[in-house]
């Protein structure tokens, strides 16, 4: 069997499935992007530090170092499927206005606006959707900007629509920053940023561009496919904790690591959440442990935790809401006993004292108590 690419098939039998691709990388993105707070709890006095002997030991971590290696590996997945989203929902948007647009190249020496103005008396055609004809990130991106953005042209439908106007000149260079790491990703290999830069290229450049295209009527329809089932813990203001829309605020008014992290866990452990948001329990059998297998596995994970020498007790977690959430405590002589960390036995949510969620805005009581 030769030719393996005639064995495939296109996601091409309904007009949808592209932008399920592309929120199928969203998803994958956001996971990988919230697990680099994980990776590296070990260097984390080292990080922003420009001692000498700081800066030695974090470039050990980074490439030396189990965590370190983890910590790219979720990196270049980042990076990689966050491209993928932004280009394939970049040429959905095209299609939407005409389905040429996401196909045709520019002649010599012609401008997107030409581009436009010459297949405009083209069929619009769905079946122009094909692999090989499809225009790459670059163009797209410069394409969409280009016709959003340029007034003259007054025979737009769907890209004169009042929503895209984010798609500014600001969007479009931020944009293709993202395309630059993807690119000295797979065609060098030679570039990863360093965690807290990550954190605020995420935040300040692609997060707030993905939010706006994810808040398009046309698409908000899917957010099922890739939004982790909601967060229990509540701010201040009684709101939903929304660790997207809040990473974005903490990068635009003043980074903070400590709480990028906090919100990278709270969306870690939401998609490892496994219990569905409100269920209701169940009558008979199974009734006062909730009734689902799952919930009932995890509470009694919990129950035996509270059976450990180190273990104060067990709370609600700030994630899934569960009765899940175990506290250990500081166990070493000499030393005032006090809650150290905090670990739940069902969507894994798990903090040390380095996090303070009451200074997040978080309506939490302080789960650091001193015994």
């Amino acid at each position: 069997m030769n030719n393996f690419r005639g064995q495939g098939f296109h996601l091409t039998a309904t007009k949808h499935e592209p932008i399920t691709l592309a929120l199928i990388s969203l998803k994958t993105a956001l996971q990988s992007y919230f697990k680099t707070q994980k990776n590296i709890a070990q260097a984390w006095t080292s990080l922003g530090s420009n001692e000498p002997t700081d800066k030695a030991s974090l470039d050990v971590f980074y490439r030396r170092t189990r965590n370190g290696m983890t910590y790219i590996e979720n990196y270049v997945e980042t990076i990689i499927h966050f491209h993928h989203f932004v280009e394939l929902m970049c040429i959905e948007l095209l299609r939407m206005e005409h389905s040429s647009l996401a196909t045709e190249q520019c002649k010599e020496s012609e401008s997107h606006k030409e581009v436009y103005k010459r297949i405009r008396k083209l069929p619009n055609d769905a079946s122009t959707r094909t692999i090989d004809s499809t225009i790459g990130f670059d163009k797209a991106i410069k394409r969409l900007h280009a016709l959003i953005s340029d007034d003259n042209i007054t025979t737009r439908t769907w890209l004169n629509n009042p929503n895209l106007a984010f798609v500014d000149k600001t969007a479009k260079e931020s944009m293709l920053q993202l395309l630059a790491l993807r690119n000295l990703l797979l065609h060098q290999g030679t570039f990863i940023l360093e965690y807290d830069y990550l954190d605020l290229f995420v935040g300040t450049k692609v997060l707030p561009f993905i939010i706006n295209i994810i808040q398009l009527p046309e698409f908000s329809i899917y957010n099922h496919l890739w939004r982790h089932p909601e967060i229990a813990c509540m701010k201040t203001s009684g709101d939903r904790v929304d660790p997207i829309s809040e990473i974005v605020l903490v990068c635009k008014n003043h980074y903070n690591r400590e709480h990028i992290a906090f919100l990278k866990e709270l969306g870690r452990s939401a998609y490892q959440n496994l219990i569905p948001n409100h269920e209701p329990p169940k009558s008979g059998f199974g009734a006062s442990m909730g009734g689902n297998p799952v919930r009932i596995a995890a509470r009694d994970r919990a129950n035996r935790a509270l059976k450990e020498e180190d273990v104060y007790g067990v709370r609600d977690c700030l994630v899934c809401g569960e009765r899940t959430l175990v506290l250990y405590e500081h166990s070493e002589m000499d030393i005032p006993r006090s809650v150290v960390e905090a670990r739940c036995t069902n969507c894994t949510f798990s903090i040390d004292k380095r996090f303070q969620p009451h200074k997040y805005d978080i309506n939490v009581l302080d789960l650091w108590i001193s015994i």
